[in-house]
């Protein structure tokens, strides 16, 4: 299996607080049968801040350790960036790392907002030859009430991923039919896991592939192609 989001650097943010945490929270992945995971450092939301050189100097070290334990799944840098209005700038700038250091970005939404200068932001971004992908829109507040703001971007290019704990109705009701229907209508050909730890935020991408199968998502190959694209797309 393939995870493009995860959150298993130690002490960059919200996931693992430590190295044996995130050693722990990786092998439980690879015993589910997770083959790569990149990473999702929050990155731009004026909290944690993840920097470039913090986020490429931990996945070499968690690598390191990985191999050194015998364990074969591997982990790829990322960053989860928040949405601001100066996105581009911040991408300009070298310091925004995209899904194994490529030009394919991963987006979050502020959780209860659809910002005014989304559209402008994202497409400003296009234009200028990054790829945007937007985290699990079915925990949005705003696309909730309106899903035709994620056909919108759809529309125009913007793919999406949702949160495997979605689809098996960790988030609620509400986030598990919206992910269904991006799920089932094409706008999000992602299933991620979004974990950060082994209790309250534990990887499940097995099940929610076992959902997205239900609706007529068969496999992981939109993952693979992104992967294989990602391998050889420079930053």
């Amino acid at each position: 299996m393939i995870d493009l989001h995860a959150h298993v650097l130690p002490g960059i943010d919200d996931g693992p607080a430590t190295l044996a945490e995130s050693l722990a929270l990786l092998q439980a992945m690879d015993e589910q049968g997770v083959s790569t995971v990149v990473a999702a450092a929050h990155a731009l939301d004026g909290k944690y801040n993840a920097t470039r050189a913090a986020v490429l100097a931990a996945t070499d070290m968690v690598n390191a350790e990985l191999r050194r334990i015998g364990r074969r799944i591997q982990v790829l840098p990322g960053m989860e960036l928040y949405l601001t209005f100066d996105l581009l700038r911040a991408l300009r700038s070298g310091e925004a790392v995209g899904l194994n250091n490529s030009r394919h970005i991963l987006v979050e939404l502020p959780h209860r907002e659809f910002p005014m200068y989304t559209e402008r932001a994202l497409f400003e971004a296009m234009i200028a030859g990054f790829r945007p992908i937007l985290n699990h829109p079915e925990r949005n507040h705003e696309i909730r009430r309106r899903p035709a703001l994620m056909y919108r971007l759809a529309d125009k290019g913007v793919l999406a991923m949702v949160t495997a704990s979605s689809l098996i109705g960790r988030f609620g009701s509400e986030a598990q039919a919206l992910a269904e229907e991006f799920v089932a209508e094409g706008v999000a050909p992602y299933i991620v896991s979004d974990a950060h730890d082994l209790k309250g935020r534990a990887p499940h991408l097995p099940e929610g592939l076992a959902a997205a199968r239900a609706l007529g998502k068969a496999d992981q190959t939109a993952e693979a192609d992104l992967l294989a694209l990602i391998a050889h797309q420079p930053a």
